[in-house]
């Protein structure tokens, strides 16, 4: 798993009130550039190709890039397997892994299952869960206010659950109204990936399972996004991103 943020502030009026060397503050997530004309390193700075928001900007802006990447094996979680998932009225082939002490919440109204995927912080031994969250209702709307109490009651009911989610990628720029100076843009860029790398073929013979394995099975619960959801990127009780996926 990859998971990446990086802040950076451009421009005069950041420099001002900041102490800088070399123009610029030098770390691994945090830069300060004196002026919007370093395109080039604030491009490489990000990792990303293109930074034409920014053209806006009078002489000042502030962006935040958060990358967040799960491939389809991660340590104990492993999505090794494929099912097909009617997925508001088309079929698709979703990625499928049994997951070991899945904490689920249920109520009338909702589904919550909450996902574990180890540290993804390369400077920082940091546990990031993605929970992920169904309507129960005939809409698809679920109100996130109540998102905390879900994941307190939320409790492990079998040693095994199967999983069963679509291969992901999202990526989107948000100017935000963080500043009251409209002539300072305020970005923030998010990429979140479920990759599908390594996936098995629906026919590939390491998927066959014996007539025990497939009793064992039936003893295992099975959460199946087989409808829009919402997911939610955190550390502890801290958010990172939350997203509505409404189509694949």
């Amino acid at each position: 798993m990859m998971l990446s943020s990086k802040f950076m502030l451009v421009g005069p009026k950041w420099s001002d009130v900041m102490v800088t060397r070399n123009n610029f503050t030098t770390s691994h997530n945090f830069k300060l550039f004196d002026s919007l004309e370093r395109m080039k390193e604030m491009k490489e700075f990000l990792e990303v190709d293109d930074l034409k928001e920014l053209s806006g900007a009078v002489s000042d802006a502030a962006v935040h890039s958060l990358r967040f990447e799960v491939p389809s094996s991660i340590s104990s979680t492993i999505f090794d397997a494929v099912q097909k998932v009617n997925f508001d009225g088309t079929v698709y082939n979703f990625m499928k892994g049994r997951v070991p002490a899945v904490p689920w919440y249920e109520d009338t109204s909702v589904r919550m299952v909450s996902i574990p995927f180890g540290s993804g912080i390369s400077d920082g031994n940091v546990d990031v869960t993605i929970d992920f969250i169904l309507s129960k209702g005939s809409l698809d709307y679920v109100d996130l206010e109540k998102h905390s109490q879900w994941v307190r009651m939320s409790g492990v009911i079998a040693s095994h659950s199967y999983i069963v989610i679509p291969k992901l990628k999202i990526e989107s720029t948000n100017a935000l109204p963080i500043v009251r100076n409209k002539s300072i843009v305020f970005l923030q860029k998010l990429e979140i990936e479920l990759n599908g790398s390594g996936i098995k073929t629906a026919h590939d013979n390491s998927t066959e399972r014996t007539n025990m394995a497939d009793s064992l099975d039936q003893l295992s619960p099975s959460f199946i996004i087989n409808r829009p959801f919402y997911f939610i990127v955190r550390v502890g009780s801290t958010w990172l991103f939350t997203g509505f996926v409404r189509d694949l």
